[in-house]
């Protein structure tokens, strides 16, 4: 899925808010390792959150221009 907020509520934290909590489900489901194709111009907000950029080759995901990133649990 996509993580997306309305333009209105950019800038508020919702966004990373919204990932800080499925992380913490995610580590308490017992994985280590979070993989995402982050979308190019969200790489700097993932990248603030700790995710690292693990291939720079821009992929094509569905209408959106990606690139992988992973983060340690």
């Amino acid at each position: 899925g996509r993580v997306v907020v309305l333009p209105e509520y950019r800038g508020k934290g919702m966004g990373s808010r919204t990932v800080t909590e499925a992380e913490h489900w995610i580590r308490s489901l017992g994985y280590r390792v979070i993989e995402i194709e982050s979308r190019v111009n969200a790489v700097e907000f993932y990248k603030n959150l700790g995710y690292r950029v693990t291939d720079e080759t821009v992929v094509q995901s569905g209408v959106f221009a990606c690139i992988s990133m992973q983060k340690l649990l």
